[in-house]
C-alpha cells in the first residue's frame, strides 16, 4: 500500500574538544590533532596535508609517514 505523509527525526550533535600539537617524525614535524570528550583523549589523527607534503618531499607512500605520526603522538 501506499502511504502519504513524512517521518521526522530529531538528532542532537556534540562537537568534541579538540587540539592541534606538532610530532616529530623521522620525516619532519608533523601536525597532530588530539579530539577530547569529558577531558578525556578519544584519538589522534595526523593532518593530512602535513603528511601528504612529507611524502612528496621524501618520496615515500603516504601512509607510511601517517604511520609514523600516530606513532609519535604515542599511537
Amino acid at each position: 500500500t501506499t502511504s502519504i505523509g513524512v517521518r521526522v527525526h530529531e538528532s542532537a550533535r556534540t562537537v568534541l574538544a579538540r587540539k592541534i600539537r606538532k610530532v616529530k617524525t623521522r620525516f619532519g614535524a608533523i601536525r597532530v590533532k588530539d579530539v577530547f570528550l569529558d577531558g578525556k583523549l578519544l584519538r589522534s589523527a595526523p593532518e593530512y596535508e602535513d603528511c601528504r607534503k612529507a611524502a612528496r618531499k621524501h618520496k615515500k607512500p603516504i601512509a607510511r609517514i601517517m604511520r609514523a605520526a600516530e606513532m609519535a603522538a604515542g599511537g
